[in-house]
Parts: C-alpha cells; sequence; structure tokens
C-alpha cells in the first residue's frame, strides 16, 4: 500500500501543479496588502503607514496583517474621538455631581487596545530592543553579561 504523497513532496519533486502552490504566511511581506476588514480613511492611512514601516524592518508577516488593520482601526477611533470631545471628559451636572462621559471610556478602551496591538506587533521599545539584542551579531572577544555574572558569582 502506497502512502499519499504531501505537497511538499510533490513540491520537491518538481511535480506539483502550479494551482496548489500556496503564498507562505510567515515569511515577510514584500507587497503592500490590503487591510482585513474596511477601514475608515485615517484608519486606512495608519494601515498602510504601519504596513510600510514593518516592511523596511522584514518584521511583517501574513499573519500580522490583522493585527495591523486592529491596530490602525484602535488609534483612528482614538484620534476621532479625541477631536471630538476637544478635552471635555467630565459632565457636571445641576446638583453638583460630577461623571466622566462617553467619550472618556472611548478613549480610554482604544488607549487599552493600542497598547495591545503595540505588543502584539513588538513596536514598543522594550520589544525593539530585545528584537534588536538578539538580532546583533555576537562578537567572540566578547565576554557576554551572562558569562562575566556567572564569574563574579563562582569567585
Amino acid at each position: 500500500m502506497s502512502r499519499k504523497r504531501t505537497n511538499e513532496d510533490k513540491e520537491f519533486e518538481g511535480t506539483l501543479k502550479k494551482s496548489r502552490v500556496t503564498a507562505s504566511k510567515t515569511e515577510p511581506l514584500k507587497r503592500m496588502v490590503k487591510p482585513a476588514f474596511e477601514l475608515s480613511e485615517e484608519g486606512t492611512r495608519i494601515f498602510k503607514e504601519t504596513i510600510k514601516m514593518l516592511m523596511t524592518t522584514d518584521a511583517v508577516t501574513a499573519l500580522d496583517v490583522f493585527s495591523v488593520t486592529m491596530f490602525a482601526y484602535w488609534i483612528a477611533i482614538f484620534i476621532k474621538t479625541d477631536k471630538e470631545a476637544k478635552g471635555t471628559f467630565v459632565q457636571t451636572f445641576k446638583n453638583g455631581t460630577s461623571n466622566i462621559t462617553g467619550t472618556f471610556s472611548v478613549i480610554k478602551e482604544a488607549h487599552t487596545n493600542i497598547q495591545y496591538y503595540l505588543r502584539v506587533l513588538g513596536l514598543t521599545i522594550k520589544d525593539r530592543g530585545t528584537i534588536m539584542a538578539f538580532a546583533e551579531p555576537e562578537k567572540d572577544d566578547e565576554d557576554s553579561p551572562l558569562d562575566a555574572i556567572m564569574e563574579m558569582l563562582n569567585d
């Protein structure tokens, strides 16, 4: 009984049909892609700029498109709501009580989501520092900080 050959096997042999070749979702994007869903004009602009920036560093793949779309969506909401609020975030009623406005709640939620997607996409300062630390080639003549600490502890 023969086993069924996988697409990888067929591709290796050169017998895979062209219609079955799929694009890798984990390789860096080489061309501009469309957002995962329809965005506002401002959101589309933010999406394109973010994708361009991430493409220059080969830090975005097809798997990241939804996250970048959500990132652009929440930033667009944040900007729109902040412009509409004009700094008015507290309501004061005639009886003297006060309350935060709905716009403040929207801005707070947008800010939380923006921070989340910044971390997901590796756009925070801490994430970029970590990525760059691993990207830099180690020099043989330099001792690593971990080795130096271990030597100090052993002495």
